[in-house]
């Protein structure tokens, strides 16, 4: 999970494949997170090609860098949770059902059903990601609505990894879908001191009171995992950490 600042953009690597969820946002002054952040750290993992990019839904902390994502590194095909218009390449919607395998790892589109009339943050593409007994889940926006019909469905069953639904806000994360999910981790992609205060108090402690731990990139930076069939995922990294020089002042906030 990519320290992007407010918004999202994760990396899933195999040994043989590449997938990007969401890009990161972009700004005013017409660069965008997946220049300053993306591009750079796929060039740094010899990444020079994706085989899927998964855009969650069309808001700019999500889809803001899908322009310079296509511009600069080959992309084999683009999933969206909704239509992105303008956009320079074929895109194809993600349908509940969609699966496919990359080596060891099992990925399954939970969320939304073809022609679903969701809208917005609840169009976001749900990605289950299995390898072995370990389950990673992404979310985008997706809010209590959506969340509740997940959970009614029995699509959403106890996680190891979550990423946060809509990085913290209390549209989301709500208790039945906290409760159901039974995350050990549960990762928030926010910006530092953002203005919407994701996220929020309530919603950490939900997570925390579900058993989970909470971390964000806002105070740790980048987080990563490595993870292999049949063993229990390595020890969670946390960037600022894991870099931390002596003339840094080591994250005092968690999450």
């Amino acid at each position: 999970v990519l320290d992007v600042g407010q918004g999202l953009a994760v990396v899933l690597q195999t040994s043989r494949h590449a997938l990007l969820y969401d890009t990161g946002p972009s700004f005013r002054n017409g660069s965008s997170s997946a220049e300053l952040v993306v591009l750079p750290f796929l060039h740094g993992r010899g990444i020079d090609r994706l085989d899927k990019l998964i855009v969650s839904h069309g808001d700019l902390d999500h889809a803001g860098g899908v322009d310079a994502i296509l511009e600069r590194i080959d992309v084999d095909e683009v999933m969206v949770g909704e239509v992105l218009p303008g956009l320079g390449q074929a895109q194809r919607n993600c349908i509940a059902g969609d699966r496919w395998h990359w080596d060891a790892a099992i990925f399954t589109v939970l969320h939304p059903r073809n022609s679903a009339p969701w809208d917005r943050n609840n169009t976001s593409c749900v990605l289950l990601v299995e390898v072995g007994e370990f389950k990673l889940l992404f979310t985008g926006d997706i809010e209590s609505p959506a969340e509740k019909l997940l959970v009614h469905r029995k699509s959403i069953g106890a996680m190891d990894v979550v990423i946060v639904p809509h990085h913290g806000s209390l549209t989301s994360s709500s208790e039945t879908f906290v409760a159901s999910a039974k995350a050990e981790l549960a990762l928030v992609s926010a910006g530092y001191l953002n203005r919407w205060d994701f996220p929020r108090p309530a919603v950490v402690a939900r997570w925390q009171d579900s058993g989970a731990e909470v971390i964000n990139t806002a105070t740790m930076g980048a987080i990563s995992q490595r993870v292999c069939r049949g063993a229990p995922g390595n020890p969670v990294r946390h960037n600022r950490l894991a870099a931390l020089k002596y003339w840094h002042q080591a994250p005092a906030e968690r999450p």
